[in-house]
């Protein structure tokens, strides 16, 4: 272990975060082992592993994902004894030596060796001199308790440690506080600088939504509404949409929920109602919304998902909404959660896909109490026990004029799931136009585009369907990004409390895979319950960074026992140069019960802003610090809209790679992301110090390809698609 990654494990330690997630470790004194090591001046630590909790089995997987890492590395090698160990005996190790390392243990030589039929361990551990002591570690039923201790000398009675320096350990993996360094390391603390956002309560006054009633006795009030950002009336800012929702007693009497509201930007990012032609109509239960040019006319529309029938309203030259009647909008009884416009078919318009999420009616749910229980306390009912809608892809025929093509593309899984997010993206870089879904407490979906106009779902093959230890999970929001820069989608993916947030890191041809754990945020997302997401270089150093809204589902988070709350803190996770994260508050303030976001440059600063949505409260409006730091001028930008030369008009499904002399970041055009929200449709790249770019390279929709070399940063670039 070098210098620098000893100073890492040292200031971890000392921030007393051992290894979060719940590893409990202590010092012990009992017993004649012990007391022997107390006579030589030295201390035993022990370190209890629990199985079947949450928080000690994610931490036994991030343990492992890291061995996995650096064994194909082979910067570690198992012998065959540890390769038998399961994970969570590696774990109760780990937690030992890094229990040690806190209370200033001087750690020496350790082996770890495996005896008789009862599979206990024993480490042995030398000091200097070359005394060994020999503990039990790892006693009980192995499916219920693991306990690693170590015998370590104080560093009081041995030699002085010079500053920065290790002790040689020749145990490969489990004996190594190399390994418990990873650990640690993987874990990326926050720093002490300030937010990377700051609330603006001036930018949209007096904004709330309703969801339903504060004490959540039904699901369908748990969710909230949506957002989106887009320049509606083409001054060249972004307006933002705000959808509402409704109450469980206007239902009953047949009333129409709240309506969706625009607010137009006046430049600043400071936001006022827009005028009576923009108003739309209330429906029953607004949820979430898309935006796109459904009819080619290079004016933004807008699709909103309910509780009941969808609403669809088309832009009037910039100058007002108007209702489209569509046919294959919903029934009252079906739930529309996120939605995405793309062009599955490459015929140059707009096609939709709509995530459902189930089928609620009024009457026929019960409340909360009953059988309905989550922790030993009464929670509202489902989605188990409800029934799953199918999600949709509605075919454009043109100007605007959508069927139902959910059959014939082949869009039907064996089971319909409970779809809260989903998003586009060019996962196999084929050209065409590819879906990812987010489910509750079922496999998510990826939906591979077969370029004939149907799908093939590959979700378990490709690596994007369960957690890494095949476990389905309960999928919120969903970002995308290229975080390596070879030009391939990751994904980002919340999910519910007890559950950390998925992270899938392209492979290209051979799927993805998951590595929250390794990446830092595993185990800090496990007591969350996230939503809204996304992934963009926010801070302008040229390295992405992402971010996670929080809040239960359950009121009675805030009861004893659950292990976490209902008001949550939002994550922000910026991006370090090792592929990690470092977790840090999102902006300062008291947690909320966050659930929609979106993300946009409001105020033209070259820096990404964002709009929050908080659960029967405020819509917020953060504003990112980067461009008004005191190092800001070297934060450096691009933004990137496309015109295209098909009714497709703002290009979606474009790929734009930037090619900067620090590195280069792909990037999707795509309005999709997140949950329930919708983000402009344009590319955002960070360049650090960079002050021009080598070249900017577009392969659009149609095939065709643009490539633009020596662009200065600090601006929007905006280019035009090349004819045949």
């Amino acid at each position: 272990m070098d210098r620098t990654e000893a100073e890492v494990v040292d200031r971890l330690v000392e921030r007393g975060d051992h290894l979060r997630g719940g590893v409990r470790g202590e010092s012990d004194e009992r017993g004649g082992a012990e007391q022997l090591a107390r006579d030589r001046g030295r201390r035993v630590v022990r370190a209890e592993v629990h199985a079947g909790d949450a928080a000690f089995e994610q931490r036994a997987r991030d343990v492992d994902a890291i061995v996995d890492d650096h064994q194909r590395s082979g910067t570690l090698a198992l012998d065959e004894r540890e390769h038998a160990l399961g994970p969570f005996e590696r774990l109760a190790r780990v937690a030992a030596l890094v229990e040690a390392r806190a209370l200033g243990a001087h750690l020496h030589e350790v082996d770890v060796r495996q005896r008789g039929a009862e599979h206990r361990e024993r480490v042995a551990v030398r000091d200097e001199a070359g005394r060994e002591d020999e503990v039990d570690a790892g006693g009980g039923e192995p499916a219920a308790q693991f306990v690693g201790v170590v015998h370590a000398r104080q560093r009081s009675g041995g030699a002085a440690r010079r500053e920065g320096a290790q002790p040689a350990l020749r145990s490969p993996i489990l004996g190594s506080v190399a390994l418990a360094s990873l650990c640690l390391a993987s874990l990326c603390l926050a720093s002490a600088q300030s937010p990377q956002f700051a609330l603006d309560p001036t930018a949209l006054v007096g904004v709330h939504t309703t969801c339903g009633a504060r004490d959540k006795r039904f699901i369908l009030e748990v969710n909230g509404g949506g957002l989106a950002l887009a320049d509606f009336d083409g001054d060249g800012d972004l307006d933002l949409v705000v959808v509402d929702g409704s109450t469980l007693e206007r239902a009953a009497r047949g009333e129409p929920g709240f309506p969706t509201r625009l607010f137009l930007n006046d430049g600043s990012g400071h936001f006022a109602a827009a005028p009576a032609a923009w108003a739309i109509a209330p429906s029953r239960w607004g949820m979430g919304c898309a935006v796109g040019d459904v009819d080619g006319d290079g004016w933004l529309d807008l699709y909103v998902t309910h509780w009941g029938r969808d609403q669809l309203v088309r832009n009037r030259d910039g100058k007002g909404f108007e209702p489209r009647e569509l046919a294959c909008l919903g029934d009252e009884r079906r739930w529309g959660t996120s939605a995405a416009f793309l062009d599955f078919d490459r015929d140059g318009a707009l096609d939709l896909a709509v995530a459902n999420y189930l089928t609620f009616e009024l009457g026929k749910v019960p409340p909360s109490g009953g059988d309905c229980r989550w922790k030993g306390h009464d929670v509202m009912c489902g989605p188990q026990g409800l029934a799953a809608e199918h999600d949709w892809l509605l075919r454009n025929t043109g100007e605007g004029t959508f069927v139902d093509a959910t059959a014939t593309a082949k869009l039907t899984p064996a089971s319909a799931a409970f779809a809260l997010g989903c998003v586009t993206l060019d996962y196999d870089r084929d050209g065409d136009a590819d879906l990812y879904v987010a489910n509750d407490s079922t496999p998510n979906f990826l939906w591979d585009n077969q370029g004939d106009g149907t799908f093939r779902e590959v979700g378990l093959q490709r690596g994007v369907s369960h957690d890494m230890n095949g476990k389905e999970q309960a999928g919120m929001g969903i970002a995308v990004g290229d975080l390596n820069g070879d030009g391939r989608a990751d994904l980002l993916v919340t999910n519910f409390s007890g559950e950390n947030n998925a992270l899938y890191l392209s492979r290209g041809a051979r799927g993805f895979v998951e590595r929250s754990g390794p990446a830092g945020i595993g185990g800090p997302s496990l007591t969350r319950l996230g939503w809204g997401t996304g992934l963009h270089d926010f801070d302008l150093d040229g390295r992405l960074d992402a971010f996670a809204l929080n809040g239960h589902v359950y009121p009675q988070a805030d009861e004893p026992g659950t292990d976490t709350s209902y008001a949550q803190p939002a994550d922000f996770y910026r991006g370090l140069p090792d592929g990690r994260f470092a977790v840090e508050p999102l902006f300062e303030g008291a947690p909320r019960v966050l659930r929609a976001s979106t993300v946009g440059d409001i105020d033209g600063d070259g820096d990404l802003d964002l709009v929050v949505l908080e659960l029967d409260g405020p819509v917020l409006v953060l504003r990112n610090r980067a461009r008004t730091a005191a190092d800001g001028a070297g934060a450096r930008w691009l933004r990137v809209e496309l015109r295209s030369k098909s009714r497709n008009r703002f290009a979606l499904g474009a790929q734009v790679t930037a090619v900067w002399s620090a590195g280069q970041r792909t990037a999707e055009v795509r309005t999709s992301g997140g949950f329930q929200s919708s983000v402009p449709p344009e590319v955002h790249f960070g360049l650090g110090s960079a002050e021009q770019l080598e070249r900017i390279e577009v392969r659009w929709p149609s095939g065709r390809t643009s490539v633009l070399e020596h662009v200065l940063g600090n601006r929007l670039v905006r280019i035009e698609e090349p004819d045949a």
